[in-house]
C-alpha cells in the first residue's frame, strides 16, 4: 500500500512517497511587467516545460511529475490568473497572449527547454506557441488538447457569461469574489470530482486543489473560460514539424477523442496518437504511471 505525506516549507513543497522524497521548488521571475510563478523538480540533462490545463494549479499532476523527474528536469509554469496565482493587471487572458507570455518567459529565463508538454487548455496554448515558433522545441507532448470545441457543461457556460460582465466592475468584483469562492469551497470541489469522474483522486491532490481555490481570482478565470470555449484557428498548424505525441483517454468527457485523432493524423505533419482505454480527461491524474511511461518512451526515442 502506498504511503504518501507532504509538507509545505513556503518556497519548497516536499512530498514523501513510499519513503522517497520529492522536492518541488517554487520560484518567481519578472516577465515584461508581470511576475511569473513556476515550480521546478528534477535534475535531468533534458528539460520539459509543463503547461497545465485550465485552471489547474502546479500540483494537479504531482504524481506524474515525480515519475518524470527521475528522467528530466521539469519547469511547471503557472499562467496568470490560474488557480493559485495572481492575475496580472491589464493582462487579457487568451491563448494567444498566454503563448506570448510563455515565449517571453523562455527568453527571460535564458534556457530553452528541450520539450514542451501541454495538457488540455495548455495544449491549445502549446499549439499556438509551436506554430509561431516551430523550431523552439525538440519534441511536443499534448494531453487531450482543447483546440476544437470542448464539451463544457451548459450550466458552466451560463455562469461564466453571466458573471464576467459583473466581475469587470471593480467594487462588484471585490464583493462577489470572496462570496463565490466560499460557495465553491463548500459545494464545488465534489462537483468537479464527480463531473470529471475523479472518484480515484487521492486525498493529497484533492487537498492541494482545494487550497489553491482559496486565493483564486474569478475575473481572469471567467475571461480564460470564455477563450476555452472558442476553437483554435488551425491556420499554420502544419508549420509544426517537430515530433508530437497526442495522448487521450478513450472515455474523455471534455475533449472529443475524434478531435485528438484528427489533430494527430490530419492536421499536424509529424504526430502520433495514443489512446488509453476506459479513461477520461484527467489521465495524468488517475493513471500517472502509465502516462509517464508513455511520455518517457516517446521523449527518449530516436526517429
Amino acid at each position: 500500500m502506498k504511503s504518501t505525506s507532504a509538507r509545505d516549507e513556503g518556497n519548497r513543497f516536499i512530498i514523501t512517497k513510499d519513503g522517497e522524497e520529492y522536492v518541488f521548488e517554487h520560484k518567481t521571475i519578472k516577465v515584461n511587467d508581470a511576475i511569473a510563478f513556476y515550480t521546478e523538480i528534477g535534475s535531468g540533462e533534458k528539460t520539459i516545460l509543463m503547461l497545465q490545463g485550465f485552471p489547474a494549479p502546479w500540483c494537479i499532476c504531482w504524481e506524474m511529475d515525480t515519475l518524470l523527474s527521475k528522467h528530466f528536469k521539469l519547469i511547471i509554469l503557472e499562467l496568470p490568473g490560474y488557480l493559485g496565482t495572481k492575475g496580472n493587471p491589464g493582462f487579457i487572458h487568451t491563448h494567444q497572449n498566454f503563448a506570448n507570455f510563455v515565449y517571453s518567459f523562455i527568453n527571460v529565463f535564458g534556457i530553452s527547454p528541450n520539450y514542451v508538454m501541454g495538457e488540455s487548455y495548455g495544449g491549445k496554448i502549446t499549439l499556438e506557441l509551436a506554430r509561431n515558433h516551430p523550431e523552439l522545441f525538440e519534441k511536443i507532448v499534448l494531453h487531450s488538447p482543447e483546440y476544437a470545441k470542448p464539451k463544457i457543461p451548459l450550466a458552466l457556460k451560463i455562469i461564466t457569461y453571466s458573471l464576467y460582465p459583473l466581475l469587470k466592475i471593480g467594487f462588484v468584483n471585490k464583493i462577489l469574489n470572496p462570496i463565490l469562492i466560499k460557495i465553491f469551497l463548500k459545494f464545488g470541489a465534489q462537483f468537479v470530482v464527480k463531473g470529471y469522474k475523479l472518484e480515484s483522486m487521492d486525498e493529497l491532490t484533492m487537498q492541494m486543489l482545494v487550497d489553491s481555490v482559496k486565493n483564486a481570482e474569478l475575473k481572469p478565470l471567467c475571461e480564460t473560460m470564455i477563450d476555452v470555449l472558442k476553437p483554435l484557428d488551425q491556420t499554420g498548424l502544419n508549420r509544426i514539424k517537430k515530433e508530437t505525441l497526442v495522448i487521450s483517454g478513450n472515455a474523455d468527457e471534455s475533449v472529443d477523442i475524434k478531435d485528438s485523432i484528427n489533430l494527430a493524423e490530419n492536421i499536424l505533419l509529424n504526430a502520433k496518437f495514443v489512446g488509453i482505454s476506459e479513461f477520461g480527461h484527467w489521465l495524468p491524474v488517475v493513471k500517472p504511471e502509465l502516462t509517464s511511461e508513455i511520455i518517457v518512451n516517446f521523449l527518449n526515442s530516436t526517429p
